[in-house]
């Protein structure tokens, strides 16, 4: 492919990264190829270079069908997840609804690719889940939380270059960029401290509990942290399969010789969790209590419309400031001060806008 053929490419898919952001994962790729192009006027395109070719026509194919503003511009997410990964495993869960999974990496899976890669991966998959079950309709925005800087800035866009030891972020990311654009919706992504993210820790890490255990130990320690209808779910088989046979194509990195660390919450919480529920009646001993007068009175309870929501108490009361525009949304800052906009302005030739010695008081 000639460098002038590149570069007018490049040039083109880079508008239409303006109304699909997701495209600029893989613009990265044919700039590389560009680069080479330009040494000796022409280059060959690799294997995943040519793929990266062919989900642009997907791109080209929504483009035409029609992009809606609804995911252009910069509004309040619909969906809000926290995930965590470990060197042994990964976990994940939904604020809104309370769904939560972990998957503990089979021995011969350790090790094969970053942390950071397994950070991106257990984002990814946490939005995964609720892609299988239809819980994310079309439009729906997506606000995808995590501890790992890497991974935050993957999910907005990602500059791999096409070598084997990215094999893992770039078949991640494009299958990312598929699931969002399949499904039309957007995504935002944000940093989220690990000292604040205890449940996907504990989801990532604490494999020696089974689901029960866990559930019991988190609600007991940080009730705060965990929504109305928490539940942890196996992992689908097809996200099973899909993230296994990812990891076994690649090399191992190094020897497993670590003994599996867990979470600070549950250090020292060895003991089993033995309570059982008392199948016979139970005995009052105490009292009845008098009736109460008529001069005593309560409010009634505030409708459930009413409460304040788990989701906005947390969002609220998290050390991360939620209303953070993402990177690719202009903000104009609030110390500019702005006047009325002129019902009209000087015109001027097309030379003297571009001439260096332009002068400056003509608008």
């Amino acid at each position: 492919m000639s460098s002038k053929q590149l570069e007018t490419l490049i040039g083109r898919l880079n508008h239409l990264g303006t109304i699909i952001p997701m495209l600029r994962h893989f613009l990265s790729r044919l700039r590389n190829a560009f680069f080479r192009s330009s040494i000796s006027g022409w280059t060959c395109l690799s294997p995943m270079e040519k793929s990266n070719l062919h989900l642009m026509q997907k791109f080209l194919n929504k483009a035409q069908e029609g992009i809606s503003l609804n995911n252009v511009v910069f509004r309040k997410p619909t969906h809000i997840y926290r995930s965590d990964a470990s060197k042994f495993g990964l976990g994940g869960y939904n604020l809104v609804t309370g769904r939560a999974w972990r998957f503990e990496l089979p021995f011969d899976c350790h090790l094969r690719t970053s942390l950071n890669s397994l950070e991106f991966i257990a984002c990814i998959i946490t939005m995964w889940i609720d892609f299988l079950n239809d819980e994310i309709p079309a439009e729906s925005c997506l606000l995808s939380q995590t501890d790992s800087t890497s991974a935050t800035g993957w999910l907005r866009k990602s500059n791999f270059v096409d070598e084997p030891n990215m094999a893992v972020q770039l078949l991640s990311a494009r299958h990312l960029a598929e699931l969002i654009i399949e499904n039309n919706c957007c995504i935002y992504s944000q940093w989220f401290a690990g000292d604040f993210n205890t449940v996907s820790d504990c989801l990532s890490r604490d494999f020696h509990l089974n689901d029960y255990s866990l559930t019991l130990l988190l609600k007991s320690r940080v009730s705060s942290q965990i929504p109305f209808g928490f539940e942890i779910y196996p992992l689908p088989k097809e996200i099973d399969s899909w993230l296994t046979c990812l990891l076994l194509n690649q090399p191992f990195r190094e020897v497993w010789s670590k003994e599996p660390t867990r979470s600070k919450l549950s250090l020292g919480n060895d003991s089993s969790y033995t309570y059982c529920p008392l199948e016979l009646p139970t005995t009052h001993s105490s009292n009845l209590s008098r009736e109460a007068s008529d001069t005593a009175s309560w409010g009634h309870s505030l409708p459930h419309s009413d409460k304040v929501d788990f989701l906005i108490q947390n969002l609220l009361s998290s050390e991360v400031t939620q209303s953070e525009p993402p990177w690719i949304t202009y903000l104009r800052p609030s110390s500019w001060l702005t006047s009325q906009t002129q019902g009209s302005t000087q015109t001027a030739t097309l030379r003297s806008f571009y001439n260096a010695s332009f002068d400056a008081t003509t608008t």
